[in-house]
């Protein structure tokens, strides 16, 4: 009986099918390097990137696909790594800038009292003034710490009752020196729960009204109250507001609007920023709105029981 097929078709079946495959492997590894070809100049791009090179960016390929995507999101990531930096070094050397003035003037005070001791001639009062300049110095640098260390530690989950919380500092307010000419009212008529860091909020409470007293004629007001989903806490005082173009710079990182201010007087202008970054990180907001006379901020928390 003869064979169905002839050694021809035997050839090509024992040498033919491995040089397929053979050639199917080296079409597949030419296909594969030449599609990673875009991930490794992204790879070269990034391993090239330095703190001191965060403008460089990574090459984006035109093809639209998943490697394009990638690209596109390494360079956001990277602008959000460029902003960071140049926000972190601002930062720094605005708090440096505030730091060298005072510690040059207390530098200086002390300095000529010891060179001229017969100059001096009350020297308890001479005292006072160099523990009052440090005690501003001080005073700083707690609030640059608390700065840095709200994104450094996990916040403290708690009720907290910022009714209570804001009628206590405003009996605690009344007292102080900066509040003994003003009027204080608090109107909080029923508790408002949220759920957050205690010191932390009743620091926000104390900057905004240490700087609604720095500011105000004859009042300042307090409100708290609940307002559907949110607590609000509103602190209102009746001196010479914030001109609409400044509501927004007023919460960047030493910033005074009026300019004859001192730092004996005015603060190092952090009081403001930390309370929005107090807000911020309880996830509300604090923003400056419009008043028929003087400043009004307004603080929205989410309520919590």
């Amino acid at each position: 009986m003869p064979e169905p097929y002839g050694p021809v078709y035997w050839i090509m079946l024992t040498t033919g099918a491995p040089l397929v495959a053979l050639l199917t492997g080296v079409l597949v590894h030419f296909a594969a390097v030449r599609s990673l070809r875009p991930v490794e100049a992204i790879r070269r791009e990034l391993a090239d990137i330095t703190g001191q090179s965060l403008n460089r960016r990574v090459p984006v390929p035109p093809t639209g696909d998943v490697i394009a995507r990638l690209a596109v999101t390494t360079n956001d990531t990277l602008d959000r790594l460029e902003q960071a930096s140049a926000r972190q070094q601002q930062f720094v050397a605005d708090a440096a800038h505030e730091l060298r003035s005072p510690l040059a003037a207390l530098r200086v005070q002390l300095e000529t009292s010891l060179r001229h001791p017969d100059s001096v001639t009350d020297w308890p009062s001479a005292v006072r003034e160099a523990a009052a300049d440090v005690v501003r110095l001080q005073a700083l640098a707690d609030d640059l710490l608390l700065l840095a260390s709200h994104r450094a530690l996990t916040p403290v989950r708690e009720p907290v009752d910022l009714s209570a919380l804001a009628e206590d500092l405003v009996r605690e307010h009344e007292h102080l020196p900066d509040a003994t000419r003003l009027d204080l009212h608090c109107e909080a008529p029923g508790p408002a729960v949220v759920h957050g860091n205690a010191p932390r909020l009743e620091r926000l409470i104390r900057n905004l009204l240490a700087n609604a007293c720095r500011h105000a004629e004859t009042s300042v007001t307090v409100e708290v109250a609940t307002d559907g989903p949110s607590v609000v806490l509103t602190v209102t005082d009746d001196g010479p507001g914030v001109p609409l173009p400044d509501r927004a710079r007023v919460f960047d990182r030493f910033t005074r609007l009026d300019a004859s201010r001192t730092r004996t007087s005015g603060g190092a202008g952090l009081g403001l920023p930390i309370a929005r970054d107090i807000a911020t990180h309880h996830g509300g907001t604090l923003t400056i709105a419009d008043s028929t006379r003087g400043a009004r901020l307004v603080a929205h928390f989410p309520a919590g029981g």
